[in-house]
This record gives C-alpha cells, structure tokens and sequence, in this order.
C-alpha cells in the first residue's frame, strides 16, 4: 500500500502527462480565498469582476510561466543569481500595477490606504507566490538529477560487476582444460565424465551466471564439477567437503561464482607441508546466511596469497558491490596454512 502511495505521488510530481493537473492545483490553492470569496460576498454580481479576476489570474500564470521556462533556467540555474533576482521583482512589480489598475475601482481599501502600502504588502505577497513555484521547480529538477545520478551509478555498478565476471571465465577454463590434458595422459576412461563436468561449469558460467543471482544449489554443483577434475591431477591431496543444511541450498540465491572463486585459489596454492597437503571446505547453510569455510595448506616460503588480482581481490570488491555491509571476509595466511572465512547476509 505505501509503495503504491509512493507511485502515485511520483507520477503527481514528474509525469509530463500530468504536467496540466499540477498547474491547475497550484494556482487553485493559491487564489482558493480569493475565488471562494468572489462568490462568498457576490462580488461575481458586479460589473466585470469575475472578468477582471480571471485576467489577473491568468497575467500572473503567464509571467510565472516565463519565469520557470526561460528566466530560471537562464539565470538562476547558471549562477547569475542577482539579474535573477531584479527580473523576479520587476516581473511581480509589472502585476501588482496591472491589479491595481484593473481592481482600484473595485475596492475601498485601496482609495483610503493609498498604493505604496497595498504595492509593498501586494510585492511581498506575490514575492512568496512565486518563490514557491520556482522552489517547487528546482525541487523538481533536484529530484531529476538525483535520479539520473542513481542511473548513472547503477550503469557503472553493473558495468564493474559484469567486467569482474568476464575477468573469472578464461582463468577457470585455462586451468579446468590443463586438468583434462593432465588427466587424459594418466588415465583416459575418465576423460569423458571430465568433459561433461566442464561443459557443465561452462554452461553455468555463460548462462546462469548472466543473472544477478543463482541459486546456492547451482553454485555447489558447479563447486562439485570442478573439484572433481581437480582431484584427479591432485590425486594425493586429502580433500574435506562438507555441507551443513540447515535451509535448502535451492531457496537461498548468491551472486554466482563467489564460492568457486576461493575453492579454485586453495587448489592453486596448496603445497605439501611436513606430510600434509589438504584443502578443507565447510559450508554451513542457514535460512538468512551461509558461512563458508576454507583451509589449505601451505609453504612458509610459498608467495603469499594476498586479497589481489584474478581472484580474493575480485571477490572482494564483488562482495562490496553487491552486498555492502552485509558480508564480512576474514584472510588469515599463517606460516603452514591459509584460510578464509566468509560470511554473507542473504535476506
């Protein structure tokens, strides 16, 4: 309900096609007393009033007119503010004289009064009058801008996001084609299964990862695929993959290739250490977060594995784009072992 509210107040305020029925409400809100007393008191019954009233009326929407389309967007919006200012009060002086003409007659106020002091109560009065259409304009404008702004963000967002995608494909394909070469010299009767898995991963990258969200089942499936090519060039490394569901894997949705990303960089760097070479994975699913766990083993003399190029860097600031503050990622490189730890917020 108030998301609808806030539709039909938007279109009110910007839609073009209503651009006639904001008019109409601003000027009837502004000489409402006036109308309602023409026709209150009888005034209507005397020569011409209604007449005279309606040409005030329409003067004054015609010099407001000019004032938002050429005067405003001329001086004001270029910074000119004190020309902007002289027009805006030789424009209400021109009205005010005009209504004292057609209206001196009319009224006894203005024969014991005097002109000076209806010109200066009449000036401010008009004054406020049309600030308020000019301050209803440039809140418009304001507002554009603002929106335009957000477009132009997400534009950017979205072209940052999908050249962090394209950098990921060809490094995956590289290494998943070496492991089916590798594999195919020492043992042929799984290249077949190799194939299918890479065509799978391959599908997954070109089509399910064109969306801004995949299912956590998908992303397992795709981890599954290339874990498998991995082991068999990799045959003894000591391979830990457990899940922990505590919500299906297919009702929660993921930016795609965030987890694949930290399983292919441990395979890439695992060394064997005083016997031990391992890469363990965790990954414990709940309804609003999943925790993913990885450890691998490492070499004290082994380059460091810092958070940077086609990698932990491009997940990273993936992560910052498309989840903001509703992640946390904790790198720990210790002498003999690396690890991450990732945490994300999925509602």
């Amino acid at each position: 309900m108030s998301s609808k509210r806030e539709t039909l107040n938007y279109r009110f305020f910007f839609d073009k096609k209503l651009s006639l029925v904001r008019h109409i409400v601003f000027w009837c809100i502004i000489y409402f007393t006036e109308i309602v007393n023409t026709f209150m008191n009888g005034y209507y019954k005397e020569d011409y009033y209604v007449v005279k009233l309606f040409s005030c009326i329409a003067f004054h929407i015609l010099l407001t007119a000019i004032n938002i389309k050429f005067i405003l967007p001329k001086y004001f919006l270029k910074n000119k503010y004190g020309i902007f200012f002289i027009i805006c009060f030789i424009q209400e002086t021109i009205y005010t004289i005009y209504t004292w003409y057609i209206f001196q007659k009319d009224y006894d106020y203005f024969q014991t009064e005097g002109f000076w002091k209806y010109f200066i109560m009449f000036i401010v009065q008009n004054c406020i009058i049309l600030g308020s259409a000019v301050g209803l304009k440039l809140f418009k404008l304001w507002y554009k801008n603002k929106e335009r702004l957000k477009e132009i963000l997400i534009e950017k967002f979205q072209t940052e996001l999908q050249f962090l995608k394209n950098q990921i494909n060809p490094h995956f394909l590289f290494n998943s084609l070496n492991n089916i070469m590798i594999m195919h010299q020492i043992k042929h009767e799984e290249t077949e299964n190799s194939i299918l898995r890479l065509s799978n991963m391959l599908k997954y990258q070109l089509y399910d990862c064109s969306n801004e969200k995949v299912s956590l089942k998908k992303e397992i499936e795709y981890i599954h695929d290339y874990i498998n090519l991995e082991k068999i060039r990799k045959q003894d490394l000591c391979l830990t993959f457990e899940i922990i569901e505590n919500s299906s894997s297919n009702s929660i949705h993921i930016e795609p290739l965030i987890l694949g990303t930290f399983i292919e960089n441990s395979f890439k760097h695992a060394r064997k250490v005083d016997n031990e070479y391992y890469i363990n994975i965790y990954l414990t699913i709940n309804h609003d977060s999943i925790l993913f766990e990885i450890k691998n083993s490492k070499r004290e003399i082994n380059q460091k594995n810092e958070v940077g190029g086609i990698g932990n860097q491009n997940v990273r600031k993936r992560l910052e784009l498309v989840y903001k503050n509703n992640f946390s990622l904790d790198i720990i490189d210790q002498s003999t072992e690396y690890s991450t730890i990732l945490k994300i917020n999925t509602n």
